[in-house]
């Protein structure tokens, strides 16, 4: 029974996590209160998670510094909260194998298309693609 329980919680944050991926970051930046006390909160609250290992709530947590970051017009800090985002994922993976990394890879596209992203975030974005193309080729589910 708990087994049952666990993977519904699990599934049902992965389907609201998905969810949220799939919006572009210009279209829920009206949701996010900008300021950069609120960007340094956040950014600590992601770090904490990450660091207890809650990868997927550290994720959702680099969304939304992505979303103020984009408020605070700094695109290239906007790059860089995509790309942890998205290596969130990667962690993720790198415990589980079954872990899904199409969110991962969605993330680190969106953060690969921002023009002013610095040159050593756009080495970590391509290292980080590399990562899940090769998984991917491991495993067709992915």
């Amino acid at each position: 029974m708990k087994k049952i329980l666990f993977l519904f919680v699990f599934f049902s944050i992965g389907f609201l996590y998905a969810n949220e991926i799939k919006k572009p970051i210009k279209e829920i930046t009206q949701e996010v209160k900008f300021s950069w006390e609120i960007y340094k909160q956040t950014r600590d609250e992601a770090r904490g998670l990450e660091a207890k290992g809650e990868y997927i709530l550290a994720s959702k947590k680099y969304i939304e510094l992505a979303k103020i970051s984009a408020g605070l017009d700094r695109k290239d800090i906007q790059a860089w909260c995509l790309n942890n985002a998205g290596y969130m994922i990667i962690k993720l993976h790198k415990q589980d194998k079954k872990t899904n990394l199409k969110s991962s890879l969605s993330l680190l596209e969106q953060a690969k298309n921002i023009k002013e992203a610095e040159t050593d975030c756009v080495i970590k974005i391509e290292n980080n693609i590399k990562y899940i193309v090769d998984e991917g080729g491991k495993n067709e589910n992915r």
